[in-house]
């Protein structure tokens, strides 16, 4: 009886904390991108050594980003097909920790998106870096 009402404590307050403590806001402007200085018709990746994972971005010419998640390396032939069959989009669409936004002013590129976060709230985030051609940026 203890442990049902411990459980059932939890999961009212659980629910609760989304009101309580709300999902920060983005504070960039969503602006559609028709540069050239990055392309938009595939993704961006790091890899990262230590964990043989590649960290996965695709930017969209409305300035929407989606975070393409971290593959293990040796899975990046099935991201990529989800990627070109939608799947990987339609599974992530109500996931607002897996979208952001970005903005390019010159060779700088600006990325403010949503990050998991341990359940009191999504907090947001800002990286910036430098792009070295239309394939290549490196985040600050």
């Amino acid at each position: 009886m203890i442990l049902f009402l411990l459980i059932s404590s939890l999961s009212m307050c659980m629910s609760c904390c989304s009101k309580i403590f709300p999902d920060a806001n983005l504070s960039m402007q969503r602006k559609d991108y028709n540069g050239n200085e990055l392309r938009t018709d595939g993704y961006y990746f790091r890899e990262d050594n230590t964990s043989s994972r590649m960290i996965i971005y695709l930017l969209y010419n409305n300035g929407v980003l989606l975070y393409g998640g971290t593959p293990l390396i040796s899975e990046i032939e099935r991201r990529e097909q989800e990627f070109a069959n939608g799947e990987w989009h339609n599974t992530r669409k109500n996931d607002k920790a897996a979208w952001g936004i970005f903005c390019i002013d010159g060779k700088n590129i600006k990325i403010e998106k949503w990050e998991p976060s341990t359940g009191i709230g999504l907090p947001v985030y800002i990286r910036e870096g430098n792009i070295l051609n239309d394939t290549t940026f490196h985040k600050n």
